[in-house]
C-alpha cells in the first residue's frame, strides 16, 4: 500500500521524463521496499496456498499499476501512433495502406494527434493484434465516453493483469508457487512501463506464459495459436519460437514440432491478411530499415562493435551495412545454440527460452527499459533473479534523455549497467556453470594424464584445487592423493594442506606426481619441482607456456580472469616458455624424457614428462 501511495502521489504531482531524478528515486525505493518485502516474508508467502498466493500477486500487481494510471503520459511518445493506428482501425480500415504522413495530406486525421507522432513518414510497425487493441480503445471512446488514451492505457493493464495470472498458473503446473509471478507483477519496471509507458510488450506476455503452458500440457497446435498471437502482439516475442519448436521435437516428436509451427505460421500470416493492403511488405520493410539503420539506444555491444569498425558520429561514413548483419547473425546463432540445446527437459525447455530472450537484448542496437519485460517473465519462469536485476538497472537509460548527459557520461552510464549485471549473473550462474566446466576439464586433464602413466599406480596430485582431476584418475583405478596450499577440496580423497615448501611426504612415496597448471602460480616453482621429483619417481607437467612477449601478457590476463572467476585473489604469475621449465628441470638433476603441444592457438599449454636422470 505504501508504494502504491507513494506511486500515485509522484504520478499526480510530477511528469517522470521531466523530473527524472525524482522518478529514478521512486523507482529505486519501490523495488528496494518491495525486494526486501519479498525476500524477509518469503517464508510466509511461499507457504500460502496457492490459490491465495496468485490472488494476492494479482491484487498487488493490479494495485501498483492503477498507482501508475495517475501519471501523464511521458516515458515515451509511443501511444500517440497507438491512437493514430486506433483511429484507422476502428473506421474499419488497415492502418498498413499508407504512412500517416499520406494520410495528413489527404486532409484526413487527427492533426492535434498527427504533431506528436513520432516519424509520420513511415508506416506503422506495430502489428495485427496491437493494433486490435488500438482500435477497441478508440471505439470504447466512442461507446462509453472517457478518451481513447485513459481507455487504451486501462486495456494494457487487463491484458498485463491476464499475463501474470497465466504466469501464475503455468508455476502451479510446474510445481512452484505463484508467488514467482510477483517477480514480474510487482517490479517497478513492468508496472510503469505498461501503465504509464504503454507499451505493447504486455499484449504479449498473455500469449507468452499461454505458449509455454500448452507446450508443457502437450497441446501443440494450441501452443502454435499462442505463438502466432505472441508474434502478432509484438514481432520480438517469436524470438522464443526455435526453442519451443525443437524442445517440442525432442519431447514429444515429430509431429508436435510440425503442428506447432504450422499453427504459429496460419496464425501469424492469418493476423496480417486481416489488414491486407497492397504495400503492406514493401512498406512493412521500409520501416523495418529506418529502425535497423537508423535507431540506436543503450546498446553496449553494438556501440563496441560500431567503435571497432573505427566509426565516429558525424565524422566518418555510417557502417549499419556491417553491424546490422553481424548482430543480427550473432542473435542467430544465440537462438539456435539453445534450441539446440534442448534435450527434452523441462529446465532446459524454460533456461532455453530465457537465454534466446537474453541473445535479441544483447546483441540489439536498441534496448529500450520496456524491452526486458518478456525476459523478467520468462526468468521467473526459469527460477532465475538476474533478469529482475536486469529491470532494476536499465531505468538508468532514461537519464539518456536528460539535456545535460554527455557522451562520456551515456558510456560510463553503460558501463555501470554492465557491471551491475554481468556481476549479478556471475553470482547466480557462476558457481554452478563453472563447477561444470572445471569437472568437463578435469575429464580432459585426465584423459592426458593417463596416457602418461601405467594404470594402477600412486598418484600425488600437487596443487590439486578442488581436486576433481584427481576424482576423475581415481575412477580410472589409480590410488590418488591431493595437496594444495589453501583447502578447496570438493572431493572426498585424502587431502593435505602445506606451506608451498616443504611436502609432508616421504621419499618416493608416490609412482608419479601430477602437476597441472600450478607450476606458474608458485611462489618458488624450483622448490615445487625439487619437492615433487623428491617424493615421485616421476612427474606429469600440464603448464601453460609462451613463445613471444605478446602472448605472455595475453595468457596473464587469462589467467587471471580464469582464476578470479574460481574465487582467487590476484597473484604474480611466473609463466616460462618450453625450454625455461627444461632448464629448470634439467638443474635439478632430472630430465624431461617427452614433451607435446596441447594447444598452441590462443592458450599454448604443453605436457612433460620427467624422471629423474639415473633413472632414464
Amino acid at each position: 500500500m505504501g508504494v502504491a501511495a507513494v506511486t500515485a502521489g509522484f504520478s499526480a504531482l510530477a511528469v517522470p521524463r521531466e523530473q527524472i531524478w525524482g522518478f529514478l528515486a521512486v523507482f529505486a525505493l519501490s523495488a528496494v521496499v518491495l525486494g526486501a518485502a519479498l525476500w524477509w516474508a518469503r517464508e510466509a508467502l511461499w507457504s500460502l496456498p496457492w490459490k491465495r498466493a496468485l490472488v494476492l500477486v494479482l491484487v498487488v500487481a493490479a494495485l501498483l499499476r492503477v498507482s501508475a494510471l495517475v501519471a501523464p503520459i511521458s516515458l515515451s511518445d509511443d501511444i500517440w501512433r497507438y491512437l493514430w493506428d486506433g483511429e484507422i482501425v476502428a473506421a474499419g480500415q488497415t492502418p498498413y495502406a499508407e504512412s500517416a504522413a499520406e494520410r495528413m495530406e489527404r486532409g484526413e486525421g487527427d492533426a492535434a494527434l498527427y504533431e506528436k507522432i513520432n516519424r509520420p513518414r513511415y508506416q506503422t510497425i506495430y502489428p495485427p493484434v496491437a493494433q486490435v487493441v488500438f482500435g477497441a480503445a478508440v471505439y470504447m471512446e466512442q461507446l462509453f465516453g472517457g478518451t481513447a488514451t485513459s481507455w487504451l492505457r486501462i486495456l494494457f493493464v487487463l491484458f498485463d493483469l491476464m499475463g501474470i495470472a497465466v504466469l501464475g498458473l503455468v508455476l502451479v503446473k510446474l510445481g512452484r508457487s505463484p508467488m514467482w509471478a510477483a517477480l514480474y507483477g510487482w517490479h517497478p519496471l513492468a508496472y510503469w512501463e505498461v501503465a504509464a509507458g504503454v507499451h505493447t510488450e504486455a499484449l504479449g506476455l498473455v500469449w507468452l506464459a499461454a505458449l509455454v503452458g500448452l507446450a508443457l500440457s502437450n497441446r501443440a497446435a494450441a501452443c502454435g495459436v499462442a505463438i502466432g498471437l505472441a508474434g502478432l502482439a509484438k514481432w520480438t516475442f517469436l524470438v522464443v519460437s526455435p526453442v519451443v519448436a525443437l524442445y517440442l521435437l525432442r519431447a514429444r516428436g515429430w509431429w508436435a514440432a510440425i503442428s506447432t509451427t504450422v499453427a504459429a505460421l496460419v496464425v501469424f500470416v492469418g493476423g496480417y491478411l486481416l489488414f491486407w493492403s497492397d504495400d503492406l511488405v514493401t512498406n512493412k520493410l521500409d520501416s523495418l530499415r529506418l529502425y535497423s539503420e537508423h535507431f540506436s539506444f543503450n546498446a553496449p555491444v553494438y556501440y563496441v562493435l560500431r567503435w571497432s569498425l573505427g566509426y565516429e558520429e558525424g565524422v566518418t561514413e555510417p557502417v549499419h551495412h556491417i553491424t546490422g548483419p553481424v548482430l543480427t547473425l550473432c542473435t542467430i546463432a544465440v537462438v539456435a545454440a539453445v534450441a539446440m540445446w534442448q534435450d527434452g527437459s523441462v529446465r532446459r525447455f524454460l533456461a532455453g527460452m530465457a537465454l534466446a530472450a537474453a541473445g535479441y537484448l544483447l546483441f540489439s542496437a536498441v534496448f529500450h527499459p520496456w524491452y526486458a519485460l518478456p525476459f523478467l517473465a520468462l526468468g521467473v519462469l526459469a527460477k532465475w533473479t538476474t533478469p529482475a536485476v536486469v529491470c532494476s538497472v536499465v531505468v538508468l537509460s532514461y537519464l539518456f534523455y536528460a539535456p545535460w548527459m554527455s557522451r562520456g557520461a551515456e558510456v560510463a552510464l553503460m558501463a555501470v549497467q554492465v557491471a551491475v549485471i554481468g556481476g549479478w549473473a556471475l553470482w547466480e550462474f557462476g558457481p554452478p556453470w563453472l563447477e561444470r566446466a572445471l569437472r568437463r576439464r578435469a575429464m580432459w586433464k585426465a584423459d592426458v594424464v593417463d596416457d602418461a602413466l601405467d594404470g594402477g599406480e600412486a598418484v600425488l596430485d600437487l596443487g590439486a584445487g578442488e581436486g576433481f582431476v584427481g576424482e576423475e584418475l581415481a575412477r580410472r583405478g589409480y590410488e590418488v592423493e591431493l595437496v594444495d596450499v589453501v583447502d578447496r577440496n570438493g572431493t572426498d580423497l585424502p587431502f593435505s594442506v602445506y606451506d608451498g615448501g616443504t611436502l609432508p611426504f616421504d621419499n618416493d612415496a608416490f609412482d608419479a606426481v601430477v602437476i597441472s597448471y600450478v607450476l606458474h602460480h608458485a611462489e618458488d616453482p624450483d622448490r615445487v619441482l625439487a619437492e615433487a621429483l623428491r617424493v615421485g619417481r616421476r612427474l606429469v607437467i600440464l603448464e601453460t607456456v609462451y613463445e613471444k612477449e605478446w602472448d605472455r601478457r595475453l595468457v596473464t590476463v587469462l589467467d587471471l580472469t580464469a582464476n578470479a572467476l574460481r574465487g582467487m585473489a590476484p597473484e604474480p604469475l611466473k609463466f616460462d616458455t618450453v625450454e625455461g621449465w627444461t632448464e629448470r628441470v634439467e638443474e635439478l638433476g632430472a630430465e624431461v624424457r617427452s614433451w607435446r603441444w596441447l594447444g598452441r592457438g590462443v592458450h599454448r599449454h604443453v605436457v612433460m614428462i620427467a624422471r629423474h636422470s639415473e633413472q632414464h
